[in-house]
């Protein structure tokens, strides 16, 4: 058995922005997302991870998670849209489902995605 001080090592949660956003913005989010994490009793539940590509920006979460199934990263990541200053929301976005359900379809495929409060993520993530 290993144990590690501090506990268990976090999830890393990666996001990927639709736009450019300031410093201050991404500051912001970094702030409202480690309080949800109880970042302050120095074991947070998650970590973020905010991947600035210019490959995203103006494109959907569908076209994000597109091209990350096609680098083979499957996991679940979250998108930061142009209109998170006036929301404090982000898309948590998952995979591709072939079931009937309701919702943005690519090729007859659904994406499961839900629109959340930056602060709640880390909870909806563990």
């Amino acid at each position: 058995m290993k144990i590690l001080n501090g506990g268990a090592p976090p999830h890393l949660i990666r996001a990927y922005l639709t736009k450019h956003h300031d410093t201050t913005t991404l500051d912001r989010i970094h702030r409202r997302f480690a309080v949800g994490a109880h970042a302050e009793f120095k074991c947070p539940l998650t970590e973020l991870f905010i991947r600035d590509e210019d490959r995203f920006y103006d494109k959907k979460a569908e076209d994000v998670r597109e091209y990350l199934d096609s680098k083979g990263y499957f996991d679940d990541f979250l998108v930061i849209e142009d209109d998170y200053d006036e929301t404090n929301a982000v898309w948590y976005v998952g995979r591709f489902t072939e079931e009937e359900d309701e919702g943005p379809t690519v090729g007859g495929r659904v994406l499961w995605k839900m629109r959340t409060i930056v602060d709640d993520v880390p909870m909806h993530w563990v």
